[in-house]
């Protein structure tokens, strides 16, 4: 067939409907694109929602079952008025984590804190101490924090208590684990029944010793 002929059996009608279909065609690929687009983020969505669900059960399951200690020696759940075993167990935990978890940037302002809670003999062992534990801390660009895994609170008297925990000190400059040594913190505190805006806890700390465990 001659070029001619082929020009002469050209249909404008035929090659439209071509390319409407053709055009059809891809406006379908787009809409199936976009279908299975919404079926999947639908799918993440759910799942993600699924995930926190049972993440913030987790959490409701670990607060419902976080034990409340009780101080050996008790005759009543309080020990110094207003304060709980509870509070006081969580109180003396607070006190531990102040000289021992520090950072270049927290260690001046954490030990002022704990200073504040010293008995005049301790305080004097603890500032002739902090600046060698400053001066390393800086140099060395350290981070410290200890992790208990035991810990016992008994009430050895009227208003006093010694708090003893066993657990890791662990210490980093940056990525790089410096140390994990086994480190057992004792503390022999007194809860006063009134306190001062100079110590808003009423605690006096008689006694602040860190060593490794076995050692004592």
């Amino acid at each position: 067939m001659s070029s001619q002929e082929e020009g002469d059996n050209f249909d404008p009608e035929e090659w439209t409907k071509g390319r409407f279909i053709g055009f059809m065609a891809a406006v379908e690929s787009v809409i199936s694109f976009q279908r299975l687009f919404l079926i999947i983020f639908g799918v993440t969505i759910l799942a993600l929602v699924a995930l926190l669900w049972k993440a913030d059960n987790a959490l409701t399951k670990v607060v419902r079952n976080t034990p409340v200690m009780v101080i050996p020696g008790a005759r009543s759940g309080l020990y110094t008025p207003g304060i709980s075993a509870d509070n006081v167990k969580n109180l003396a935990l607070y006190m531990i984590q102040l000289p021992l978890n520090i950072t270049p940037k927290t260690v001046s302002d954490r030990y002022r804190e704990f200073e504040r809670f010293l008995s005049p003999g301790e305080l004097m062992k603890f500032q002739e101490e902090k600046p060698r534990i400053m001066a390393s801390i800086h140099m060395h660009d350290e981070s410290r924090v200890f992790v208990a895994s035991t810990y016992t609170l008994k009430n050895v008297g009227d208003n006093r208590y010694k708090f003893t925990a066993d657990g890791v000190y662990q210490i980093f400059s940056g990525d790089l684990t410096l140390g994990s040594p086994a480190e057992r913190v004792t503390m022999d505190f007194s809860v006063e029944e009134s306190a001062t805006p100079h110590n808003p806890y009423g605690v006096k700390i008689t006694n602040f010793n860190v060593a490794k465990r076995g050692a004592q």
